[in-house]
């Protein structure tokens, strides 16, 4: 529990304070995020070579955008990439991937991740990074289907993904499920 009073812990910050996150334990991906690291900061980004041969991955909201990326980044590794995703965005996979039309907004849309896990069998690692971006608009001017459809895919959306694909990762022995977020979770428009 932090003192209250506010009493310095011997490292500069008085308590109740955030210690800096080092960069030990960060992945850094974008080229803007490496400016201002040091030699010894660089060293420690784990951003080097990784074998994902072998392994296979899913990712929703996978045929465009962060979830494009993060399936060429994995299938650089080695890995086989499952996207999952709208019709229109998975027209234009890359050879090799394989595409899975899902509407993430839809109430069938958890049978289908569950088809496709129980079809899979193991699955390695799932990264559920659908999402969806409403435009700003003011608090009387908030459309409910919308809203209703934001929170469909943005929150319920995960949840589905990671139940559905729970035992698939356990089978593999090693699985790994990487949830996005957005940066409008922690700040205000």
């Amino acid at each position: 529990e932090p003192d209250r009073a506010g009493a310095e812990n011997g490292d500069g910050r008085r308590s109740g304070q955030r210690r800096p996150l080092g960069l030990a334990n960060v992945h850094i991906t974008h080229k803007s995020a490496m400016s201002g690291l040091t030699a010894t900061d660089e060293a420690r980004n784990m951003s080097g070579p990784f074998d994902l041969s072998g392994r296979r991955a899913v990712i929703t909201g996978g045929g465009r955008g962060l979830g494009r990326a993060i399936g060429t980044a994995l299938e650089g590794a080695g890995a086989a990439i499952t996207a999952v995703d709208l019709p229109g965005p998975l027209a234009a996979l890359p050879a090799g991937w394989e595409g899975v039309p899902c509407d993430l907004s839809r109430p069938e849309a958890e049978a289908e991740l569950r088809a496709l896990a129980g079809r899979m069998g193991q699955v390695d690692i799932v990264v559920a990074n659908a999402g969806l971006v409403p435009p700003w608009r003011g608090v009387a001017e908030l459309d409910a289907a919308e809203w209703q459809r934001v929170m469909n895919v943005n929150v319920w959306g995960v949840a589905i993904t990671l139940g559905a694909f729970a035992d698939a990762l356990a089978a593999s022995g090693r699985g790994a499920a990487v949830v996005m977020a957005s940066i409008n979770g922690y700040r205000v428009h």
